[in-house]
């Protein structure tokens, strides 16, 4: 049986779990996330963000979009440079972010699980994992209604938005 870290799913069975080294960190998280959420040094988010192989996004309490790393612009087909400040239904490419009204204020807006659980997560400081949200995105080849796994956990003044899964609705 393997044992993968709760944020970043890198496989931890085999790293040693040290009380005296680690005495306020699960074993369910490797060290090196440890580190970067316990730590008070300044750190490069793009450069903890892209190590890790599935799609963060970085996000401020403006729902806006302030990084991105490499897996994202896979999953997103489209290159995504920091520093974005743009809103995330844009970067999501969201139908809704479309309309006139812009990301975040339309009545669509008011039911999106995603937006939903990163406000959660910074007015709570709770982290969030797997929920199912839904997502009606637009590119330039076509339109479709997108299910997706998301997780949230807030660090310092951000929002980290991990999406664990996504695939076509049915």
């Amino acid at each position: 049986m393997h044992t993968i870290c709760a944020w970043c799913h890198k496989d931890i069975s085999t790293e040693e779990w040290n009380p005296s080294k680690n005495d306020s960190v699960s074993h369910g998280v490797c060290e090196d996330c440890a580190q970067f959420f316990r730590s008070n040094k300044p750190t490069s988010i793009e450069k903890f963000i892209n190590r890790i192989d599935i799609p963060i996004i970085v996000i401020d309490k403006n729902t806006d979009v302030l990084s991105a790393n490499k897996y994202a612009s896979v999953l997103f087909n489209k290159e995504i440079l920091s520093p974005i400040q743009q809103p995330t239904g844009d970067v999501m490419e969201c139908a809704y972010a479309r309309l006139p009204e812009g990301c975040g204020r339309t009545t669509h807006c008011t039911g999106c699980t995603i937006r939903q659980s990163v406000t959660k997560t910074f007015e709570t400081g709770e982290p969030m994992e797997k929920i199912e949200a839904y997502q009606y995105v637009v590119s330039d080849k076509n339109s479709r209604y997108m299910k997706m796994l998301i997780s949230t956990k807030k660090v310092d003044k951000v929002v980290f938005l991990r999406i664990d899964s996504r695939e076509e609705a049915e």
